[in-house]
């Protein structure tokens, strides 16, 4: 991920801002488990066979490989076209029972400059995407830097013209996080069930709105590949999240990114043994980097 990328990370202030908005519907006590699902940002890297893969495993059997290591993944593919209702099924036939897929919504529609203009497009994906049937999770809808707080109604129109699914939102352009713009934007996204996709990243911290609106934690976190800031961060996630699960947050989407993904899957075992060990979850993340003789610290 290029967005919020920084050359020198020594000087970055990795505080949380304080919650700046909880949806009304947490409800504290219950004592369920939380779900988590923790993943990675693609299946397909060639340098993942004999470090996370089988070594003879083949290009087309990566997508089964990955989903017996983690229970989700952020699908970017869907960012760039449209896939066939062939290529759905195939991914749902080749992932395990527990697999979910978290696709975003394709770059035509997010980046168009009138959004209402892709209704029919938006229609089309979801109609493909919907061929995964139970394992069509959470779909977020990326909003580039330009797009900005003055485009409000054009959103919230296409919000209320499109398919009702489970959808997320990702704002970048930083006139959103303004105090009296992000608080109706909160307002509208609770009151239609809309989440907010929360982005830790180096580089710009206002992403990191810390703001939930449905009872789903939705995080794109973007690691340095740096051992001593990553894991320090990944810590205070947790810290986080022990908090939100006290208030009644049962539900988890944790998208680990890291320059090149090489050891993505390191970093995603990691925070779900950190997590583990500190709440009651549901969920899985099954590579042993232990038994890895490739690399055996985080990185």
């Amino acid at each position: 991920m290029k967005f919020g990328k920084v050359e020198d990370i020594a000087n970055i202030d990795w505080k949380f801002p304080k919650w700046q908005h909880v949806p009304s519907s947490f409800d504290g006590g219950d004592l369920a488990s939380l779900c988590l699902n923790i993943g990675c940002t693609g299946w397909s890297k060639p340098s993942w066979k004999s470090r996370y893969y089988p070594a003879k495993v083949k290009n087309t059997d990566m997508l089964s490989a990955y989903s017996k290591m983690h229970n989700t993944i952020e699908c970017n593919v869907t960012h760039y076209q449209i896939p066939s209702v062939d290529t759905v099924q195939k991914w749902y036939q080749q992932t395990d029972a527990d697999f979910i897929f978290c696709p975003k919504v394709l770059q035509t529609i997010s980046h168009s400059k009138n959004l209402l203009n892709q209704v029919n497009k938006f229609e089309e994906q979801y109609q493909a995407l919907s061929h995964l049937e139970e394992k069509l999770g959470t779909i977020f809808l990326q909003l580039p830097e330009h797009f900005h707080p003055k485009r409000w109604q054009e959103l919230t129109a296409f919000i209320i013209s499109i398919p009702k699914c489970h959808l997320f939102l990702e704002f970048r352009n930083p006139d959103w996080f303004k105090r009296d713009t992000w608080l109706w934007v909160c307002e509208f996204m609770e009151k239609h069930k809309i989440g907010l996709v929360l982005t830790d990243v180096s580089g710009r911290r206002d992403v990191l709105h810390q703001s939930l609106t449905v009872n789903n934690l939705f995080v794109r976190w973007v690691g340095n590949d740096d051992e001593r800031t990553d894991y320090f961060r990944l810590k205070k996630w947790v810290r986080q999240i022990s908090e939100l699960y006290e208030e009644g947050l049962r539900n988890i989407n944790f998208m680990v990114h890291q320059p090149d993904n090489e050891f993505s899957p390191n970093t995603a075992q990691y925070f779900f043994d950190e997590i583990k060990a500190n709440l009651p979850i549901r969920g899985r993340c099954s590579f042993d980097f232990h038994q890895n003789n490739q690399r055996l610290s985080l990185f």
